[in-house]
């Protein structure tokens, strides 16, 4: 059940990034096969939705997640950059996607989160952001090892679907 759950929150999760529409590829077919008494319909966001505090409670982890993987300083500038030359991108990343998606943590923990960021930023040619979330998976505690396995695996998904990657920074240049 715990596998069947952390894939679809991945799956779900990843969508922020390659788009909607490739989600539902992916996890319409998985739902024909579930049974309906082995449906898991529970989600960490809609559980939380009407909680009077969710926002406030979602707003320190938040923070904390994006420094971690920016770096204090390099954070601060991004979020005043996104702020003052478009505020409805400031209020779509560090607010809404990272409030809901990027660090909750009650399926997928940071170094899963940011591996499974790094597989699909890798497969959507966006070697820039693939770096900087890859440099966020070791800020986060992820190991080299868990590095090198997630781009070797992306980089063999992309090439078996035909996807473009662009010039991918290797793990030991990092």
């Amino acid at each position: 059940m715990k596998r069947k759950k952390w894939l679809k929150e991945a799956i779900l999760r990843t969508s922020i990034l390659y788009g909607v529409p490739r989600s539902l590829q992916a996890l319409l077919p998985l739902f024909a096969i579930v049974p309906d008494d082995r449906i898991d319909a529970s989600g960490p966001r809609w559980s939380s939705l009407n909680h009077p505090d969710a926002d406030l409670q979602r707003k320190e982890p938040t923070k904390q997640c994006f420094d971690t993987l920016w770096t204090e300083p390099a954070a601060q500038g991004m979020r005043g950059k996104l702020f003052k030359y478009q505020p409805d991108l400031y209020l779509l990343n560090p607010e809404t996607i990272y409030e809901h998606w990027i660090s909750e943590d009650s399926i997928l923990n940071p170094i899963e989160t940011q591996m499974c960021n790094v597989a699909a930023i890798i497969c959507s040619n966006a070697p820039l952001q693939a770096l900087w979330h890859t440099k966020g998976l070791i800020r986060h505690w992820g190991s080299v090892y868990q590095a090198k396995f997630v781009h070797d695996l992306a980089l063999a998904i992309a090439k078996a679907n035909g996807c473009t990657t662009g010039d991918i920074t290797a793990v030991d240049s990092i």
